[in-house]
């Protein structure tokens, strides 16, 4: 799976999921359904799950940004976008989100 088709799988779902990187792209999941993510989410005495064995999470909230910007962008720019790994296209993407929204302010 691609950047975009992991966000858009999260969107599809309305359910968060957490993915890793393989050497096809992404692998991800419901969250929910990868049990060493669960158990050591589970075990942490912090309410920010740090998930195992690689894996992250991708809420609703950050995926609809990055389709949302996506779907926004260029076709160069979309291309450059979805080659992106997905935490670095997350946190271009809020920076983008919040300099439009201090821009509009």
């Amino acid at each position: 799976m691609t950047t975009i088709e992991v966000a858009r799988a999260v969107l599809a779902t309305k359910t968060a999921h957490a993915f890793r990187e393989t050497a096809d792209g992404y692998e991800a999941k419901p969250w929910g359904s990868v049990p060493e993510v669960v158990a050591e989410t589970e075990a942490k005495e912090s309410d920010r799950p740090v998930p195992a064995s690689g894996w992250v999470l991708l809420d609703l909230f950050t995926a609809s940004a990055i389709v949302e910007v996506h779907d926004a962008l260029s076709a160069p720019n979309r291309a450059r976008l979805a080659a992106m790994d997905l935490p670095r296209a997350a946190d271009l993407v809020w920076k983008v989100v919040t300099k439009i929204k201090a821009s509009t302010n």
